[in-house]
């Protein structure tokens, strides 16, 4: 039976008789927050970014902007209010006031692909932004002049939310260009202009309203958009080159500021459908939109709540609408700022859960203004996440080039939520009213309890959860910078869609690649940003078997098990060409450097050396067996194989203090003399198949050793995917948690070891001490507690003793060491060499040491040499 990986894992290793890169297995963002991109044969990673510089300048130009059109827009509770207590134009009811504010936001995203349009076709990303300037004057203008509910429908509905649009669309991907790592705190800074003109604008709109006209307070705010709008907008810069085509050609400029090399230029497609059924953007859309309903509905319904529900006056409607503002303000750059700390899916997922609760915790029981304040405080800081993460997670999601074109179609989504999100809740209250019979306050209950359902049912879009390629792409300096240079992941073929499939061993069509890591141009994207990295791909196959069985006949395996996925006849000419010629194609299309074979015993072992040599590149198979004997035949076939006759006794010597290392060693010659090539399989501490070893023991200690002879043993060394952040999952499922969690820590104690020991192995080939993994270790030292062993100039300790085993001495005779200094790689220790290599070793508290001499460290920048 097929193993379940459900991580992008790795490796890619040349032919056998070159150099065999140290693997590493690496998961790919187990949220839809990972990054696809369709049709992309460049990367994110080609994109040079500046950390801020005159992005800065944007994100204060952006808070101000959002100021005058979104915080403008935050006001309409305030005129919401206002119209219903002075049924201001006559016959319009609620519902059709709700129609005003719906429609603006609407109208806001339906013009998204216009905008893009107009971008693309002018060449300047400013055009659409200065007509949104004149649009946003215009419509609250017009709403000022208005003397019937058509005319307020038109201007400040239709009119007004066009200009929202025009400036929102080109300035939401435009800190993607400046920031990476901050992106989503400059976002959260940006859409914190929202809050604050919301804040300024409520109580200067009511004050405007009380003590002029309703008319003045519109006419006066369309004026202040103007004069705010009109600088900030000449300020904004792109780093894309922005070619004037409106101006004759003679007179075009190219105006941006050089952020580096741009690999290609930023797609401003109008209208790409495929984002809707894109596998990670529809449920990024689908958040979007449940989202959006709940904030329409918080942000439009309080002010109605306070005044016709609960009987409070204008003056503390337009108060609960300012505290909102002033939540949205400080909350959004604090969304922002969480989601680049902890991750911007936990952090989404934990904020969307909060404000779902406010709703239910604050505003479903509110009778008083005190509760309300509660509300609208708590409400303001969590409410509004879908504007400060829907730019960073859709970047990671289909990439930086691709953003405006996944944003148009992202905002045009938004057309139904954002217009019938709040006549919806609306008609929850009518009917609440005049069905139920309810007043007051009980008539908000159906809508306010809609409200935070929605909030929570956005988290419920996320149906896969596998990681993409392009996830592996955003990700790839986490794992070269813990030395690794070759990855190795699941396979990539088309599978069967069902809930036990995704991890990719139930495969459908040998020919096409799995939706749900993305695409042919996404993998291809991943095979050239490994390899301009100098780094390695290595692809999972299966041979043995396809899909899910129907039931009309089931394999049978032994005397009585059923398999239930269906047999390949590799016993079959006509296969076995079939299969070669798929996996050199396979190779070939995607320039793979090695595959991981899986299932190799329960295929007839003759089928593996013709479709080894085929495939044209290094392969270690699968033989999942603890016997040598058995496993070592197989090595007559294909280059390589995992070494589970070593995985058994070394996690037995590393599972409990004091095991002694006498089995594990006695295994590691029977290795050397049964295979045929000891230096070509592959070790591991974990994978897909065994549980996590840390969930076998909590000791550090004891885990550091282990995985410190996988670096330094003999062989190829394989890292599962969150070893280096101490996973603990046991069986299969739960040995594949998600990376994400780990928000990536590149400070973990594990981390950083890893990191220590690779750099080290890295530093020792390069000096001419030999291949790590092909000069073959000597023991030079061993006790129950202890093994101390030579290799490629390196001198390694190990320690069984676990984390309470205090100070351990050990004189060892190292052999032919010169005289001099030997530095500790893990602690930065140094120890002093004697006559004849003598060596006083000292490990502390079970920690294992990794000792070189200090003469070949110097510009190494190991401890700090």
């Amino acid at each position: 039976m097929a193993p379940r990986i459900e991580n992008i894992g790795a490796t890619r290793t040349p032919p056998a008789e070159s150099h065999h890169p140290n693997l590493s297995a690496t998961q790919a963002e187990k949220q839809v927050d990972l990054s696809i991109t369709t049709n992309v044969n460049l990367s994110d990673s080609q994109f040079t970014i500046r950390e801020g510089g005159y992005g800065w300048v944007n994100v204060v130009c952006s808070i101000f902007l959002n100021a005058v059109t979104w915080g403008v827009n935050t006001t309409f509770g305030v005129y919401f209010s206002y119209y219903l207590q002075n049924d201001y134009f006559a016959g319009a009811t609620p519902m059709r006031y709700a129609y005003v504010g719906g429609l603006s936001v609407a109208s806001c995203m339906l013009v998204a692909p216009f905008v893009n349009l107009l971008w693309r076709s002018s060449g300047w990303f400013k055009t659409p932004l200065y007509l949104g300037m004149i649009f946003i004057s215009l419509g609250q203008v017009g709403a000022g002049l208005c003397k019937t509910y058509i005319q307020l429908l038109f201007t400040q509905g239709f009119v007004f939310g066009i200009g929202l649009g025009l400036t929102m669309i080109p300035t939401q991907p435009l800190l993607s260009q400046w920031f990476r790592r901050k992106l989503s705190y400059a976002q959260g800074l940006s859409a914190s202009g929202s809050g604050l003109g919301g804040l300024v604008l409520a109580n200067t709109t009511r004050y405007l309203i009380a003590n002029k006209s309703l008319e003045y307070a519109l006419i006066c705010n369309g004026i202040v958009s103007f004069v705010v709008l009109l600088p900030c907008i000449t300020l904004m810069k792109s780093t894309e080159p922005q070619t004037l085509r409106f101006i004759p050609s003679k007179h075009r400029k190219i105006s941006s500021i050089s952020a580096g090399t741009t690999a290609a230029k930023i797609r401003k497609n109008p209208l790409e459908l495929k984002w809707i059924v894109h596998p990670g953007y529809a449920s990024v859309l689908l958040f979007g939109v449940f989202s959006m309903i709940a904030y329409f509905v918080a942000l439009y319904s309080l002010a109605a709540f306070a005044s016709s529900g609960l009987g409070l006056t204008q003056k503390q409607a337009s108060t609960l609408q300012s505290i909102l503002a002033a939540g949205q303000m400080i909350g959004r750059p604090l969304c922002g700022l969480s989601l680049d700390i902890f991750g911007r899916h936990p952090s989404v997922i934990t904020i969307q859960i909060l404000a779902g609760i406010t709703c239910f915790a604050f505003w479903l029981p509110a009778r008083s203004f005190g509760l309300l304040v509660a509300f609208a405080i708590t409400q303001g800081l969590l409410g509004g996440t879908v504007w400060s993460s829907v730019a960073p997670i859709s970047a990671e999601v289909v990439g930086i080039r691709d953003l405006p074109s996944a944003l148009a179609v992202f905002w045009l989504a938004m057309v139904f939520p954002s217009q019938f999100g709040q006549p919806i809740a609306v008609a929850l209250i009518n009917y609440s009213r005049d069905h139920l019979g309810r007043r007051g306050a009980d008539t908000y209950l159906i809508s306010i309890g809609f409200c935070g359902a929605c909030f929570v049912r956005s988290l419920g879009t996320n149906v896969y959860c596998g990681g993409t390629f392009q996830g592996i792409i955003s990700r790839l300096d986490y794992i070269q910078n813990m030395g690794f240079d070759a990855i190795w992941i699941s396979p990539v073929v088309s599978n069967v869609d069902s809930p036990n499939a995704y991890h990719g061993y139930w495969a459908q069509d040998l020919y096409s690649i799995n939706s749900k890591f993305g695409t042919t141009a996404d993998l291809k994207a991943l095979s050239n940003a490994l390899h301009a990295r100098g780094m390695y791909l290595m692809i999972d196959v299966v041979a043995n078997h396809m899909g899910v069985q129907n039931n009309v006949e089931q394999c049978r395996l032994g005397s009585n098990q059923q398999d239930g996925l269906p047999e390949l006849n590799t016993e079959n000419s006509y296969v076995v060409n079939g299969l070669n010629s798929w996996v050199k194609g396979l190779v070939g299309n995607y320039s793979a450097d090695g595959l991981r074979l899986d299932t190799v015993k329960h295929v007839r072992k003759d089928f593996w050396l013709g479709f080894n040599s085929d495939s044209g590149v290094y392969c270690t198979g699968e033989v999942l067996s603890g016997d040598p004997a058995y496993v070592s035949p197989y090595q007559s076939v294909m280059d390589g194989l995992i070494n589970y006759p070593l995985f058994y006794p070394l996690t037995r010597a590393f599972q409990k203090p004091a095991q002694g290392f006498g089995e594990f060693k006695n295994m590691i010659n029977t290795i050397c003399s049964q295979f045929k090539d000891p230096f070509l399989l592959t070790n591991f501490l974990e994978n897909q198949d065994q549980p996590r070893f840390p969930s076998l023991t909590s000791d550090q200690a004891l885990a550091k050793n282990a995985i410190t002879y996988i670096l330094t043993g003999d062989g190829i060394p394989i890292t599962y995917y969150g070893q280096e952040q101490s996973s603990n999952g046991g069986n299969d499922p739960y040995n594949g948690e998600a990376l994400w969690t780990s928000n990536y820590n590149t400070n973990s104690e594990m981390y950083l070891h890893i990191s220590k020991v690779n750099k080290l192995r890295k530093a020792v080939e390069e000096l001419g001490s030999g291949n790590p993994i092909t000069t073959p270790l000597t023991s030079v030292y061993d006790d129950r507690k202890a093994w101390v062993y030579r290799k490629a100039g390196m001198v390694i300790a190990l320690s069984s003793g676990g984390s309470g085993a205090g100070a351990q001495n050990l004189y060892v005779n190292a052999r032919s060491l010169p005289n001099g200094q030997l530095q500790d790689v893990v602690s930065c220790r140094t120890i002093n060499v004697g006559s004849g290599g003598m060596v006083d070793i000292q490990l502390y508290d079970g920690q294992p040491a990794v000792f070189y001499p200090v003469s070949g460290l110097t510009g190494s920048g190991i401890c700090g040499r």
